[in-house]
């Protein structure tokens, strides 16, 4: 699976389509609460397992890199994700257990290094 998802986000179309699918979605989540409940708790589930793999982080950030430069430009779209950003930082910081995770990694990176 994880192989599938990396070959897709190569691929330009889908990455255009997904970014903007991710652009409604994220304007959507900051118009509505309960839509903006459920799309934080799909991502820190989804966050919470996607950092215990180190390929797909690298991956992903070289991936959110480039999206989200292109994404900033956007004026309407840098607002609604700065904001659902904001949220989902205050939550992920009231989240013993996805603060747990970040110390895990935090840890174990520094014994790698």
């Amino acid at each position: 699976l994880l192989v599938v998802i990396i070959e897709a986000l190569k691929d330009d179309g889908f990455m255009r389509d997904m970014l903007a699918t991710m652009t409604d979605a994220t304007i959507s989540a900051a118009k509505n609460n309960d839509l903006r409940e459920a799309v934080l708790d799909v991502a820190k589930l989804a966050i919470t397992d996607a950092m215990r793999d180190k390929g797909f982080v690298a991956d992903m950030t070289s991936t959110i890199t480039t999206a989200g430069i292109t994404a900033v430009q956007d004026v309407e779209v840098r607002d609604a994700l700065i904001s659902v950003g904001k949220i989902a930082i205050t939550e992920a910081l009231q989240d013993e257990g996805f603060l747990q995770l970040i110390r895990e990694t935090i840890a174990n990176s520094l014994r790698d290094g």
